[in-house]
């Protein structure tokens, strides 16, 4: 009990120091619900062939790959920043109707990194630049530009973990432009401070041996320094976030094979750090995500370590939410695709 009491001091004190480099930025996060449909969207490129490159706004290339045929259904992964490594299992016996498009959020994997570091020592002008390129608003305007590419008014869109909470934002920002809305898992990101949860960290460190607790606490020290942040170069910032998966494997070792498999290249360095700053140290977007009106199902898995009790209680304010618990961990789609083929065809609009 006691290192436990020592690792949850350590985490407290590492949000802390968010909170204080929060303060001494602007106090408040930089990203304001409705803000991203504001500004329009420049896209080139083609969603023609297995896989391809979008450019939004001429600077940032969005790497894509795609498996199926029919109607698109724009796939959002999880993390902040860890790309798909392969299709999922449990769409395969979908594909004969729809065409799944994965992509790599900006940031992160074969897509453009944008940031690769800062010269400047002034916190606030470092702030604002890493939310203009990486926040919350740009991810956002990303799911749009594929969208556009599209050709099509609506999408579908299923997003798992953080991106189911990217997905969610998404369709109360661009009402009208989301066919169906699948939220897998979805990040327990709604509203900070958490009611019903620990949040991921939290968890992470309740779920570790005994004998990883004290590493953790010094890691959460590191990790939240934003003292340093913006003297660290992108790669430094990855290889920081990449330490993190070690942990989370170590605490969730029946999740190891699927959170597993990366290398500090393929995951987001500065990205992470841009989605802490885009939302800020208290906020609730339970009432945003009340203007949503897509068709939404939820899917929970009865082992997952996140907190469904703060699922249902922040997302459970889209009207007309359904939700189904799949005996699975984590990635349901991977654990159970055969269940998860099934809920996930029904729900979907019949395929073309």
């Amino acid at each position: 009990m006691g290192r436990m009491r020592v690792l949850r001091t350590a985490i407290r004190s590492a949000l802390a120091t968010l909170l204080a480099a929060l303060l001494a930025g602007c106090g408040e996060g930089l990203y304001k619900a409705g803000s991203a449909a504001k500004r329009e969207v420049e896209v080139t490129g083609s969603l023609a062939g297995p896989e391809g490159r979008l450019v939004v706004d001429g600077k940032v290339e969005l790497a894509w790959f795609a498996r199926g045929t029919g109607s698109p259904v724009l796939m959002i992964h999880g993390g902040p920043g860890y790309p798909f490594k392969k299709a999922w299992e449990g769409l395969a016996a979908l594909e004969a109707g729809h065409r799944f498009i994965y992509y790599d959020q900006r940031g992160s994997g074969k897509s453009t990194h944008p940031v690769e570091g800062f010269e400047s020592g002034n916190f606030r002008e470092n702030m604002l630049a890493l939310d203009e390129a990486l926040g919350m608003g740009a991810q956002l305007r990303d799911i749009e530009a594929f969208r556009k590419a599209s050709g099509r008014e609506r999408i579908s869109l299923i997003g798992h973990s953080y991106g189911g909470f990217l997905a969610a934002l998404y369709a109360a920002e661009y009402p009208g432009r989301v066919d169906a809305l699948v939220l897998v898992a979805p990040a327990e990101l709604v509203r900070m401070p958490m009611k019903k949860s620990s949040g991921l960290y939290g968890i992470v460190a309740e779920g570790l041996p005994a004998e990883r607790r004290r590493d953790f606490a010094a890691f959460m020290k590191r990790f939240f320094d934003y003292g340093t942040l913006f003297r660290k170069s992108e790669r430094e910032v990855q290889e920081l976030n990449y330490e993190f998966l070690g942990y989370f494997a170590a605490a969730f070792p029946g999740t190891a094979e699927d959170a597993g498999g990366y290398i500090p290249a393929d995951i987001a360095g500065f990205g992470q750090h841009a989605l802490f700053l885009s939302l800020g140290r208290g906020y609730d977007l339970g009432g945003f995500l009340a203007t949503i009106g897509a068709r939404t199902l939820i899917l929970t898995g009865s082992r997952d370590f996140a907190s469904e009790a703060e699922i249902l209680d922040t997302y459970g304010k889209i009207p007309g939410v359904a939700h189904r618990v799949l005996d699975s961990g984590h990635f349901p789609f991977e654990e159970d695709p055969e269940t998860f083929a099934k809920v996930v065809g029904d729900f979907l609009p019949p395929g073309e």
